[in-house]
């Protein structure tokens, strides 16, 4: 969920900070050189892209140019999933993480499994990085894996880092592009429900 105004300055997105005035929000954003409605669907898209792309997306590309990142690539990939769903579901995913999560993956990545490998790649990656601090023992990272998930080895998840988080940002891109358009009226009344930096 979105980062919440204080009476204090801090950044929503990267360059794009605001505070509460009193009870009167303010958001500007210094790349553009705007300032921003947080009650304006459109406005909260542009933070919300920039949000996920510049704290998490951006940053896990740029992982992937050195050796030993795998791990936290994907971490970085897999929290997008449950949050993403979130707002395409316009629903929280409390006490419901793990049904979220799975239809994320399915969707995301247009896996057409077993619900049991979808457990197991709930309970060994999301579950193992995110509280654990490493994934379960099934899974295995491969650069030079064809696919981004590959369950064919009984008890093996394969996961090519690379090709994951490309996924990950198609589909963001995919998500972003049909927020703006404004025909797209149910998934846009569904986010902006969901999304609000204001208490």
């Amino acid at each position: 969920m979105p980062k919440r105004l204080r009476n204090y300055p801090v950044y929503l997105a990267p360059k794009i900070h605001g505070h509460m005035n009193e009870d009167i929000p303010e958001i500007y954003d210094e790349k553009r050189n705007e300032y921003l409605d947080p009650n304006n669907i459109d406005d909260k898209i542009k933070i919300y892209k920039r949000q996920v792309k510049g704290w998490f997306l951006d940053r896990g590309s740029r992982l992937l140019r050195g050796e030993n990142n795998g791990f936290v690539v994907i971490m970085i990939s897999a929290s997008y999933i449950e949050g993403v769903q979130q707002y395409i579901a316009g629903e929280t995913s409390e006490r419901n993480s793990r049904d979220f999560f799975k239809r994320g993956l399915e969707r995301i990545f247009s896996l057409s499994v077993d619900d049991e490998k979808l457990n197991d790649f709930y309970k060994q990656v999301r579950c193992g990085l995110f509280h654990n601090g490493m994934s379960g023992g099934q899974v295995i990272i491969s650069n030079e894996s064809e696919h981004p998930i590959d369950f064919s080895q009984t008890g093996t998840i394969i996961i090519n880092p690379k090709r994951f988080l490309n996924e990950i940002r198609n589909d963001f891109n995919r998500y972003i592009s049909l927020l703006k358009d404004v025909g797209n009226i149910d998934e846009r009344e569904k986010f902006n429900r969901m999304f609000s930096v204001v208490q």
